[in-house]
This record gives C-alpha cells, sequence and structure tokens, in this order.
C-alpha cells in the first residue's frame, strides 16, 4: 500500500483498515495520487500544524 507513498514505511503506523472512517480511506486515497513532492509538502506542513498545537 505504501509503495506510491512518500512516507517511508518506518514512519508510518499501520492501522487496520476497518478502523478508518470513510472520510480517512479517501483522503487517503487522494493523497496517494498525488505527486512525490506535493506529498512531501503535504507533510511537512502538517508536521509544522501539529507542532504549533502542541
Amino acid at each position: 500500500m505504501m509503495e506510491n507513498s512518500g512516507v517511508s514505511v518506518s514512519k508510518v503506523q499501520i492501522v487496520d483498515a476497518s478502523c478508518l472512517s470513510d472520510q480517512e480511506v479517501m483522503l487517503l486515497a487522494m493523497f496517494r495520487l498525488i505527486s512525490h513532492q506535493r506529498q512531501k509538502d503535504l507533510l511537512r506542513l502538517l508536521e509544522v500544524f501539529t507542532q504549533a498545537t502542541d
């Protein structure tokens, strides 16, 4: 599943797909469709937001 993702497998938390909501599944599918560079950009942005809320 992660072969097209810009994230290394070591950084990914493995979750049972049945635990994901329909919205989460849709967002994951959309994420996998974007380019590797945009995936990296988005992950950096999300990282900044999560650090800002700490």
